[in-house]
């Protein structure tokens, strides 16, 4: 839906649902309800009132956020999301053992999201007198090397690390399911995710109410909180309305959708959104809906 604004010469120009500026056509783009990085896609999902300035702001602001947190990486990961660059990987930079072992190490994936491999840490396990030496291909001999020597007070050659090495299939890994996430790190995502969803459900209750949607009162104090709220800053802020928020673990053999539904309840106007069944989301979007009329519930909904 497109808001117009002023005549300027015969042409009707624009209005931006966040500065609430008039603009030329040529300075708003397409703006993703749902973030095209969480599978977002379709012409029901796309908002073309939001000008390139906002667009961008609000992506560094508020996006930017949750989309670069560990847990939206699993989630991607597990739903096969692909970005610009493929399907991230989630497991960089954390240590798990390989199989039953005392190994450690990182899980490898391709651009599909596919585990492709273990790399194994240089490490030294002692156990029941006997010593282990481990990490990856390269640059092992010169490493058993200096272990050994340092250690150890031994001399061996890289020959003998060849002769004696021992190389493991790394390429049977086990198949990514279901992710258990602290409750620290849940509440941490929480203070991250919410800005966002809040910012999915004012675009959509513009799209579906139109510009009557954004003088509201409620919608007023939304667009202000989203206007100002920086992730990086604001670790701690006010909630501009009523919100309950319900977070799971992550489980790929669940729910695959998004969905965002509008309803009237109470008088009061809800949105409420569920991502892939781990996140729930109930937003009050406005406490005077009557003046909305009469309407049956608005979906939007995503399935990847």
């Amino acid at each position: 839906m497109i808001v117009f604004g002023i005549k300027n010469g015969g042409d009707t120009l624009p209005e931006c649902i966040f500065c609430r500026k008039i603009k030329d056509e040529k300075m708003f783009n397409a703006e993703h309800i749902i973030l095209d990085s969480l599978g977002g896609k379709g012409e029901e999902n796309v908002c073309r009132n939001v000008c390139i300035e906002c667009n961008s702001s609000l992506g560094t602001r508020v996006d930017a956020g949750m989309v670069n947190e560990t847990i939206t990486k699993y989630v991607r990961y597990l739903f096969k999301i692909k970005g610009r660059t493929g399907i991230p990987n989630p497991f960089r930079k954390i240590k798990i053992n390989y199989a039953d072992s005392q190994i450690k190490g990182e899980l490898k994936t391709n651009k599909d999201g596919e585990i492709s491999g273990f790399v194994a840490d240089h490490q030294v396990i002692e156990e029941q007198g006997k010593i282990l030496i481990v990490g990856p291909r390269r640059g092992f001999g010169g490493y058993a090397k200096s272990v050994m020597q340092k250690t150890y007070g031994e001399e061996i050659s890289e020959d003998d690390v060849k002769n004696k090495g021992v190389f493991f299939d790394t390429s049977l890994v086990p198949r990514i399911k279901f992710v258990k996430i602290s409750e620290e790190a849940m509440a941490d995502y929480q203070v991250k995710v919410v800005p966002v969803m809040l910012k999915m459900a004012y675009e959509f209750c513009f799209v579906k109410l139109g510009d009557a949607y954004l003088d509201d009162a409620a919608a007023v104090e939304i667009r202000e909180f989203l206007m100002k709220f920086d992730y990086k800053k604001d670790k701690f802020y006010y909630m501009p309305t009523d919100a309950e928020v319900d977070m799971k673990d992550i489980d790929a053999n669940k729910e695959n959708i998004i969905e965002l539904s509008m309803y009237i309840e109470a008088k009061r106007l809800y949105v409420y959104i569920n991502l892939y069944g781990f996140c729930k989301c109930k937003l009050c979007m406005s406490h005077s809906a009557e003046k909305f009329g009469e309407f049956e519930t608005y979906t939007l909904k995503v399935t990847v």
